[in-house]
């Protein structure tokens, strides 16, 4: 996969070198071609200020046990647990705790049932 960091573009830098390179296009040309000449200069001008890199990310498989309730516990989760943090009281400790609590338990279970029908899967189909 091909990026670009534009994040770390100098605008000091990046302003009077666009600047001076738009200066060198003709006008009086056809549209068409103005719009060639600005495509390339951009192009020139990215590849200078932030040059094609090369990356790679890993594609997992997806676990059978993290479903849609589980992602909605999750944020539930993170939600009690930012409103603990912005009012650290007694009250919403425990609320946050029990929504944890609950949501640990719940993956426990997810985990034991999908491990279990994946092997009652793989004992059948070898």
């Amino acid at each position: 996969m091909e990026y670009r960091r534009l994040k770390a573009v100098d605008p000091t830098s990046f302003g009077p070198t666009l600047y001076g390179m738009l200066q060198n296009i003709d006008v009086s040309q056809d549209l068409d071609m103005i719009i060639l000449q600005m495509e390339s200069v951009m192009g020139t001008l990215l590849d200078v200020h932030a040059p094609r890199r090369q990356g790679s990310f890993s594609v997992r498989k997806p676990q059978l046990w993290f479903n849609l309730e589980i992602k909605r516990m999750k944020r539930n989760v993170r939600q009690k647990e930012r409103n603990w943090r912005r009012n650290p009281t007694e009250h919403t400790w425990n609320i946050y705790k029990e929504h944890r609590r609950c949501y640990v338990n719940h993956i426990r279970a997810e985990k034991c049932r999908s491990i279990t029908a994946e092997e009652i899967h793989d004992t059948f189909t070898h």
